[in-house]
């Protein structure tokens, strides 16, 4: 469901402009200069100006264009449906959504009122997003408009090519079909930012991974070892530089379970590569799996530390 402004002929979907896309009339009237909703649910002119007003249920409120600020019909009229992804059409593949905000038969009040709850409630902000803008989302791990919110208002925020000065670089890489590595740097404990998000191929996950962290800096990259146990266990022993084999002997690779995969953290091996990496994993499921695990974590040791394994 898009909106066209009358004005300027900008279309926007309401749920996905929320909460910018909505004002109060300070004289009653819609203006251009009426603030605008935030997401910390009161109304300034500017992200980080001062606050306008507050919710009242006395108070006018009605959607607008982001890019104007003239007043949107929200009747038949005002809006149409366009598809995002026009080549599913034809496989008859398509859904429609309706969210209250484009209902014109709804009062904008009860929406701002719910906002309100909502910000100050992750549970009521769970139903806001499912009831009023039909846009469910996951709870878990998740990043709010009034996180970026605050962000916004403690620095201009942009992201550096390399670790700064004074801070400390960390990382993280989830592996599966889709593998993501997402890192960011510590000045303080309060301060932290975003240094790098990237989706990499499978195919590629180890020499990209070992590139950015070497570009990046970073200092310590926990992996997630399933389902690509080898990729991972090949990265940190080259992350910790770690071989599987050492001069005149073999390490028996052959007999370590690929199910099993220790933390790699050999200081020696640490101070010649710069950085050091573990992988979390998961408890054996059997007194066989962990016997194997521990005969794999004692043979990467005696690898780390150039001891031939017996």
């Amino acid at each position: 469901m898009i909106h066209r402004c009358p004005a300027c002929g900008c279309e926007q979907s309401l749920e996905e402009s929320w909460p910018k896309c909505c004002r109060v009339a300070m004289d009653g009237t819609p203006a251009p200069s009426d603030p605008q909703c935030q997401a910390t649910g009161d109304f300034r002119h500017e992200d980080n100006g001062p606050t306008v007003a507050t919710h009242d249920p006395a108070n006018v409120y009605y959607f607008a264009c982001t890019r104007c600020g003239a007043a949107l019909d929200r009747s038949g009229a005002g809006f149409s449906w366009v598809h995002r992804r026009p080549e599913q059409v034809r496989q008859r593949n398509w859904s429609f959504r309706v969210a209250q905000m484009g209902i014109a038969a709804i009062d904008p009040s009860q929406i701002v009122a719910d906002w309100v709850k909502a910000v100050a409630d992750p549970e009521a902000m769970t139903v806001f997003n499912c009831d009023r803008r039909a846009m469910p989302e996951s709870t878990a791990q998740k990043i709010s408009d009034s996180i970026l919110d605050r962000a916004r208002r403690v620095e201009v925020y942009d992201m550096a090519p390399r670790v700064r000065a004074g801070c400390s670089a960390f990382a993280g890489l989830d592996t599966g079909r889709r593998c993501w590595f997402f890192a960011r740097e510590r000045q303080a404990p309060d301060i932290k930012r975003v240094l790098h998000a990237e989706q990499i191929a499978l195919g590629n996950l180890v020499d990209r991974t070992f590139s950015l962290c070497q570009l990046l800096g970073i200092e310590t990259l926990f992996i997630d070892q399933a389902p690509a146990t080898d990729e991972a266990r090949t990265l940190a022993l080259r992350l910790n530089g770690s071989k599987i084999s050492t001069p005149g002997r073999r390490c028996p690779t052959r007999r370590t379970p690929r199910s099993s995969f220790p933390a790699a953290s050999s200081g020696a091996a640490t101070r010649k590569a710069g950085s050091t990496c573990a992988a979390p994993s998961s408890p054996s499921r059997s007194g066989s799996s962990a016997r194997a695990s521990r005969r794999a974590s004692t043979c990467l040791k005696r690898a780390a530390s150039r001891c031939s394994c017996r």
